[in-house]
C-alpha cells in the first residue's frame, strides 16, 4: 500500500503545482510562465525575489502555497524514503538474528563433538 500513498503524495503535490499556477495567473494577472517560475521558486525554498510585485492577495496566496508545498513535500519525501530506511533495518536485524543463530550453532556442534 505504500506506493498508493507515494502516488496520492505526488499527485496532490503536482496539483499545488496548477492550483499555483492558475492561481497567479489569476490573482496577479500574470503569465503562464511567470506563474509557474514563482511557484517553483516558492516550492523550492529558493529564495529568490517575486518575478513582479505582489498585491496583498498575492502574498497571502503565496503564503498557502508554501504551506501546503511544504507539507504535501514532506508527506511525499517521507513515503518514497520510510520503505527504503525499513527495508535496511530489517536487513540489520535479520543478519544479527542470523549471526546469533549461528553461533548457537556453533555452541551445540562444540558441545556435541566433547561428549560424543
Amino acid at each position: 500500500m505504500e506506493i498508493q500513498k507515494v502516488k496520492w503524495a505526488f499527485f496532490l503535490l503536482g496539483l499545488v503545482f496548477i492550483v499555483g499556477v492558475g492561481g497567479y495567473m489569476v490573482i496577479e494577472g500574470w503569465g503562464f510562465f511567470d506563474s509557474l517560475y514563482m511557484v517553483i521558486i516558492t516550492l523550492a525554498t529558493v529564495g529568490f525575489a517575486e518575478v513582479h510585485p505582489l498585491s496583498f492577495e498575492g502574498r497571502l496566496f503565496t503564503l498557502f502555497v508554501i504551506i501546503f508545498g511544504a507539507v504535501i513535500g514532506f508527506y511525499a519525501v517521507s513515503n518514497v524514503i520510510k520503505p527504503i530506511i525499513e527495508g535496511e533495518i530489517r536487513k540489520v536485524f535479520e543478519r544479527r538474528k542470523l549471526e546469533k543463530e549461528i553461533k548457537n550453532l556453533k555452541i551445540i556442534t562444540l558441545f556435541a563433538d566433547l561428549g560424543g
